[in-house]
């Protein structure tokens, strides 16, 4: 069921470059990135018109508004209440959720009908350059994705992503997931998925080593420090030293 979706190559390779088709002919492009030529406040997602029949908010700790959406979302959003949202609720803050605009696409029907990814992010420029990010996730009970999921979208909310170096930002975000999860939710990650598949030998030994190496290294309860610590602690992780296959490398 689990993974961190598609490779962080792929995923901020796309960084500010995914257009909705629907919203095509709103968009202008920026030195940031896409931008919107007005902002229609009938949109469904603030500077969006998403293709999406139904989308409902819900509201996370700190009452911050989250925006679900799925042509069936009436049946699916009891599910994200009971499995996806006590978990964002534990892994973040009031103030972390209150930076971020998120829409999330629950379950994805585009990456069901993949079969490859469990999640996947995509960062927006809004008009009047408001940060949007919009996540894609597959399956009902996968709060570890989801967790994933929305650290990419802090980052970009909070200009922490390593775009230059996607490699290491996904390896980054990785631990910052089993950090900010507790024992109970990173015991349903197995051992190869995401970055983790790429490393040599006994893949659940070294996932266990790098939670220590995080546990012992970084306050797990400053959520707003973790980012510099897992960064400053990285190359003491087996994550950290994964050689990324070429096929991943990012195209000059």
């Amino acid at each position: 069921m689990y993974n961190f979706g598609k490779p962080g190559v792929e995923d901020f390779g796309h960084t500010h470059k995914k257009i909705i088709p629907a919203s095509k002919k709103l968009i202008k492009k920026t030195n940031l990135g896409p931008s919107l030529k007005k902002l229609d406040p009938n949109l469904d997602v603030k500077g969006f018109d998403l293709p999406r029949d139904d989308i409902k908010e819900i509201k996370a700790k700190g009452n911050k508004k989250i925006r679900i959406g799925n042509d069936t979302v009436d049946d699916d959003i009891k599910y994200f209440k009971r499995y996806i949202l006590p978990q964002i609720n534990k892994a973040f803050t009031e103030k972390e959720l209150k930076e971020m605009e998120l829409y999330i696409e629950y379950p994805s029907k585009r990456l069901n009908r993949s079969k490859k990814f469990a999640g996947e992010s995509a960062a927006w420029l809004s008009s009047k350059n408001k940060k949007i990010s919009i996540i894609d996730l597959a399956h009902r009970k996968d709060a570890p994705t989801a967790v994933h999921e929305i650290i990419h979208a802090l980052r970009f909310t909070k200009g922490t992503t390593l775009i230059k170096n996607v490699h290491a930002d996904e390896a980054e975000t990785e631990l910052e997931v089993m950090a900010r999860l507790s024992p109970q939710e990173r015991a349903k990650i197995t051992c190869n998925d995401g970055y983790y598949k790429f490393l040599k030998g006994n893949k659940c030994k070294a996932r266990k080593e790098d939670v220590k190496i995080i546990d012992d290294n970084c306050n797990l309860k400053n959520k707003a420090g973790l980012t510099a610590c897992i960064r400053k602690n990285l190359k003491k992780t087996n994550i950290g030293k994964v050689k990324i296959p070429k096929k991943y490398h990012l195209k000059k």
